[in-house]
């Protein structure tokens, strides 16, 4: 089963952060309950269940997110707003986005687990995108930091976030 996990010490794996100016230092525009610690709130059902549990040991925090065995596909979202004073930064090409996950697979790589970043323009419509590796060998009995690191386009006002669990195989989520 793959799990993603953050925790709030910033030493560890962190999920919080995606919206960033300049150097990717200033500016983080954080992600609400990233680290699974409030249970799925802040997250929206998009396909599947997601839920939370206390096993494998999280990298931080007490919980991790997973999709269900029950659930060929989980995925689950969340829309971050851009801050208004990034606007004209972003208009001129001028910010990226880094999304950062711990992953873990606790049996098998066989089935997919990713995170993806969608660009939004004020009326909701995807202008760009971007999606993480899957898993891979590494990722079993371990967490596995993961970033995703993108040129925000312009006229992007949100940015969406999703878990991607997809079940390839067997009865079992092991992604």
């Amino acid at each position: 089963t793959a799990y993603l996990s953050a925790g709030d010490n910033p030493s560890k794996f962190q999920y919080a952060e995606f919206v960033r100016a300049r150097d990717l230092n200033d500016s983080a525009q954080s992600v609400t309950n990233p680290g699974a610690e409030s249970g799925t709130t802040g997250w929206t059902n998009e396909t599947g269940t997601l839920t939370t549990d206390t096993a494998p040991t999280p990298h931080g925090g007490a919980n991790v997110f997973k999709g269900t065995d029950a659930d060929a596909v989980t995925k689950a979202r969340q829309d971050v707003a851009v801050p208004g004073g990034e606007e004209p930064a972003i208009d001129a090409g001028e910010r990226r986005g880094r999304l950062r996950w711990g992953q873990q697979a606790t049996a098998t790589a066989d089935d997919t687990a990713e995170m993806t970043g969608r660009f939004l323009e004020g009326a909701l419509a995807q202008i760009g995108g971007e999606t993480s590796a899957g898993l891979t060998a590494e990722d079993i009995g371990a967490w596995t930091l993961r970033t995703l690191d993108v040129a925000i386009p312009t006229l992007t006002r949100h940015i969406r976030i999703a878990m991607n669990f997809v079940r390839d195989t067997g009865g079992t989520m092991d992604g």
